[in-house]
């Protein structure tokens, strides 16, 4: 019946409430039925640290006491059965855990040393999926999270496959499963945290960003999206990628209805001035596309594509490097293909003090202009003269010099 059972000479069995009350509410002898983990004490425990885990609290709502709140769920697990076809011993589906309009426990059957026994799951609601500052939500399985407005993370999500829906995404923490990692927002997604997994997908309706967030101290925190085989993001407006490591083992798309645009950050100090920032990279295993509806903007970046890679914009592309407070090139654009590698423009195309290479055919192609650009720095000698103690710049030489960009190609070379 248990397979754990606590010593009864330390608990008081009329305290504790079990699964026992769902099972008979639901016709099922608890006698006949699946072994559990543990007895009413132990699922207690178990509950309470779930709930403390999702939501940084013991207990949910007005709850103060271990037993009315275990009781009251395992009721609402009873309605929710029969409004959503529940199957005993069956985790919840993410439709039937987003069609959720109450927190409940239901149990699910899991592997415990060899096992396979019934282990009672918190599933919280999605106007309670507001997960704790400072805390995590850890799954050794599949973690499956729906909320019907906005949902934040500033712990760490981790499990096997990872799927969160949600109106609004924010991730100012760790999310990570050894699997699949799905995010969708229907409106807005924004990174300012690490995302992990074997194949990774970002999707969102509207706008998509992922940014280095700024600590306490002013020092960047460099936000990361990594996928040890394939990566997918996906913007239905603009996609903008701030400061962010961007990495697969195999091929990646970057896709933005809108624009789309990669830069390094930009920190200031307290004073308001620059003082540096996180650089923007993108590297892929295998295959690259980058492609926006409107316009592609690459200002600074660091692209290495182990396949070939294809750049595409509807209207404009600029490759352009990014310039210190001296108005000198500071960062360039930096492209680097195994194999081919396409940059196209609906309309222009620019390519200013840019480094790119491709292991194959280099194709730069636009429909109206085509700019390969220099960038033309000035520099400044002063001789000095002292006399009396006193010193004084007696002549001023200006120095002007061309920064050159580099097209290479281990094929073809085609500007059209």
């Amino acid at each position: 019946r248990y397979l754990i059972e606590t010593d009864p000479r330390f608990v008081n069995y009329d305290n504790f409430i079990s699964s026992d009350f769902l099972l008979d509410k639901l016709g099922v002898d608890p006698e006949w039925t699946q072994t559990r983990l543990g007895d009413g004490f132990y699922e207690q425990r178990l509950v309470l640290d779930q709930i403390t885990q999702l939501t940084g609290r013991r207990y949910l709502g007005n709850y103060a006491d271990g037993v009315a709140q275990y009781r009251a769920l395992l009721e609402s697990g009873v309605a929710a059965a029969g409004q959503l076809q529940l199957s005993m011993g069956v985790g919840l589906t993410a439709a039937q855990a987003a069609a959720l309009t109450q927190d409940i426990v239901w149990m699910v059957e899991q592997d415990y040393q060899g096992q396979k026994v019934l282990v009672p799951v918190v599933y919280l609601a999605s106007n309670s999926l507001q997960l704790r500052g400072n805390g995590a939500l850890i799954a050794g399985g599949n973690v499956e999270l729906n909320a019907s407005n906005s949902m934040s993370n500033q712990g760490v999500i981790a499990g096997a496959d990872v799927s969160i829906t949600a109106g609004n995404l924010l991730n100012q923490g760790r999310i990570s499963g050894t699997g699949t990692v799905a995010l969708e927002a229907r409106n807005d997604l924004l990174n300012q945290g690490q995302i992990q997994g074997r194949d990774v997908g970002l999707a969102a309706g509207n706008n998509l960003v992922s940014e280095a967030a700024k600590a306490i101290n002013g020092a960047g925190i460099m936000s990361g999206i990594s996928a040890s085989n394939t990566l997918q993001l996906f913007a239905g407006n603009d996609m903008t990628l701030t400061g962010t490591r961007v990495q697969a083992g195999g091929s990646a798309a970057l896709i933005a209805g809108n624009n789309l645009s990669l830069t390094p950050s930009a920190l200031r100090n307290d004073n308001g001035l620059l003082r540096g920032g996180d650089a923007m990279s993108v590297v892929t295993g295998k295959d690259l596309v980058v492609s926006a509806g409107n316009d592609l903007q690459l200002h600074g970046v660091s692209i290495n594509a182990g396949g070939s890679a294809a750049l595409q914009a509807g209207n404009n592309l600029s490759l352009t490097p990014t310039t210190g407070l001296d108005g000198k090139v500071a960062t360039r654009t930096n492209i680097s293909t195994g194999d081919s590698l396409q940059l196209t423009a609906g309309n222009d195309l620019t390519i200013r003090q840019a480094e790119v290479k491709a292991g194959g055919d280099l194709i730069a192609a636009a429909g109206n202009n085509l700019n390969v650009e220099s960038v033309l720095n000035d520099s400044e000698t002063n001789s000095y003269n002292s006399r009396n103690g006193k010193t004084r710049v007696t002549t001023t030489t200006t120095t002007q010099s061309i920064d050159q960009q580099a097209l290479t190609a281990g094929g073809n070379l085609i500007l059209s």
